[in-house]
Order: structure tokens, then C-alpha cells, then sequence
């Protein structure tokens, strides 16, 4: 057991000098550059991945005319969220009725590691308010390791994932198709180097993951 903990720890120390690396260089390439993505005014496909990703979170809708997100964000608790999925698929959101709110894996791959805030502006517009209240999403994933109800999200202005209790109120972005990537290994957990921050870990982008 002690050597599989020391090989556990060893991989995620080599994926954290590797980030840091990537960050670090002037030749930096994005995680998600406009150009994996497929646009189609209000959805865009991930080419990485094959999901196609709602652009704006839900409460604001597309603005074809401005490109950008109009209205004001809505927050959900987690249960809420997973309702909020249904009913929009009940009315055929976007011209489709199997959206989902996505598992932790989905939601990191579309996350931009060495950016602050960690997302793409072009494709995943910030706003009216330039992205201030826009980063911090709910996954549909639990924490198995809580026995209290925990869920992840991302907070998109940290570039980092997190547990909270499902009855927080955050924000939602819906997916579909691609498949839902259960084994799809869109991220690791890397320890964060803030000790009264237990629940946050840092996030290896997708795209050094399929390099590697």
C-alpha cells in the first residue's frame, strides 16, 4: 500500500511540474483554443471531446446580433440544477431535449489552466459583467469521500476544482452528446499548496493529458 500511495503521489507531483512548466513558457500553448471548437451561434462542439457545450449559463441567453450572453445568471442548488436540466429538456432547449449537466470530468476540459479567469472568452462569453459572477459551476458528480452530500465544481476563476454541500446555489452550463466520459480522464487531482483550502485541487488540462 505505502508503495502505491508513493506512486500516486509521484504521478501527481510529475502532472503539477508540468503545469507549471506549460504555464510558464513563452511558446504556451492554449487548453482550449478557439480553434478545437465548432461554433454554431448559441452551442459549440468540442472537437476534443465531441460535446456540445450551451454558451451561455443558464439564465442568460445568446445575443446573435452582440455575440455575447444577455440577461442575468440564474443559481441552483444541486438538486435544483438536476431538475432545472429536466425541464429544459421537456421544452427542447436549443432545438434538443438530452442535455445534461456535466460530470466533473466534462466540465474540466473545457477549463484554460493558465488563464485567470481559467476560460475561454471567445467561445464561452463572460457577460454584462465582464465575468465576475460567471465561474463557479456545478458537476453533476458526488464526492464519495463525504458522507454529509458534497458535489464538485469548478470555479472558473481559480482554475480549480471543489466540494461543497449540495445545498449551496451555484451556477449551471448544460452538455450534450459526446458521451459522458465516466472513464474519460479529463483530470487529476493534484494537492493544493493552500492547507486551509482541504477541498480545492488543482486541474491538469485535457490537452497536456492527450499529449502525454
Amino acid at each position: 500500500m505505502k508503495k502505491f500511495i508513493l506512486y500516486i503521489f509521484s504521478i501527481l507531483s510529475i502532472c503539477s511540474l508540468q503545469i507549471q512548466a506549460q504555464c510558464s513558457r513563452n511558446d504556451m500553448i492554449e487548453d482550449i483554443p478557439n480553434s478545437d471548437f465548432i461554433i454554431n451561434d448559441s452551442t459549440v462542439t468540442h472537437t476534443l471531446t465531441n460535446i456540445m457545450w450551451d454558451r451561455c449559463s443558464i439564465g442568460t441567453s445568446w445575443n446573435n446580433i452582440t455575440k455575447q450572453c444577455d440577461g442575468v445568471i440564474s443559481v441552483y442548488t444541486w438538486q435544483e440544477a438536476l431538475q432545472e436540466v429536466q425541464t429544459r429538456n421537456e421544452d427542447n432547449y436549443l432545438g434538443f431535449s438530452d442535455w445534461r449537466l456535466p460530470n466533473i470530468k466534462e466540465l474540466s476540459s473545457i477549463l484554460e489552466t493558465c488563464a485567470h479567469p481559467a476560460f475561454n472568452n471567445d467561445i464561452f462569453p463572460p457577460g454584462a459583467d465582464g465575468g465576475r459572477t460567471y465561474q463557479i459551476h456545478w458537476s453533476s458528480t458526488i464526492d464519495t469521500n463525504t458522507a454529509n452530500g458534497n458535489a464538485f465544481y469548478i470555479n472558473f476563476s481559480l482554475g480549480r476544482m471543489v466540494t461543497k454541500d449540495i445545498t449551496n446555489s451555484f451556477f449551471i452550463r448544460l452538455a450534450r452528446s459526446g458521451g459522458q466520459y465516466d472513464s474519460f480522464d479529463g483530470l487529476k487531482y493534484v494537492p493544493s499548496d493552500e492547507p486551509e483550502n482541504d477541498d480545492y485541487a488543482f486541474i491538469v488540462p485535457i490537452r497536456l493529458l492527450l499529449l502525454n
